[in-house]
């Protein structure tokens, strides 16, 4: 039978500051003499997983970008920045995203990453986040064998249908999901009947382990 693990990024690889770091490696790139932190502008910045329970229509490719660009530029705005500027700047927000230099692969995350697939279980990738990122963790050494992203889903975690929609496309395969957060990772695919392994700690969850290097133990034969 095929078993397919289904991943949240968060346990494997991390871009500093998330898309609000990227605006702000953006804004300090183009030098218009304001300064902000990604706290600041995440606090400015409205984003499709802010609104889990409203399904969007699907972003792949350039329209997740186009679609949010006014967004980035309000942020910026917002800390100070003429918005003429804030335009420009919030169009090079996508290239300082998937800059790999910005992003750190979490300690043992490639080794238990690696060790799952050779014991059989095929990787998939569930995130809230931009269409680049299935391309940005590949980058980083992470290939799955498919990719079920929000902004090409239009389904933000931890909207059930996140997982219920990869229940659908796996028929019969067995599916256990791992990742960091109880409520957005593991307990919606609890709902979607896929049981979970949490990286972390949680009262509810019935297995969990303190980094992603113990995930192995947990998963069954």
């Amino acid at each position: 039978m095929t078993r397919y693990l289904l991943w949240a990024p968060t346990v494997l690889a991390r871009r500093e500051g998330g898309v609000a770091g990227a605006l702000a490696d953006a804004l300090s790139a183009a030098a218009v003499g304001v300064a902000a932190t990604p706290a600041e502008l995440r606090a400015e910045l409205d984003l499709p997983w802010d609104h889990s329970g409203r399904p969007h229509a699907d972003w792949p490719g350039d329209r997740w970008w186009t679609e949010h660009r006014g967004a980035f530029a309000d942020a910026l705005s917002a800390a100070g920045v003429d918005r003429r500027r804030a335009d420009a700047v919030a169009g090079e927000v996508r290239t300082h995203y998937a800059d790999p230099d910005r992003w750190t692969v979490l300690d043992g995350a490639s080794r238990a990453f690696g060790d799952l697939r050779e014991r059989g279980w095929e990787p998939v990738l569930v995130a809230n986040g931009p269409p680049d990122l299935e391309g940005v963790l590949a980058a980083l050494g992470f290939e799955f064998a498919e990719a079920f992203v929000s902004a090409e889903t239009g389904f933000e975690k931890p909207h059930v249908r996140a997982f219920e929609t990869v229940v659908e496309w796996a028929g019969s395969a067995r599916l256990w999901a791992v990742g960091g957060d109880y409520e957005r990772d593991v307990e919606p695919a609890r709902r979607a009947g896929v049981p979970g392994v949490l990286v972390g700690d949680h009262t509810d969850a019935d297995r969990s382990c303190a980094d992603v290097t113990g995930v192995p133990d947990l998963l069954p034969e």
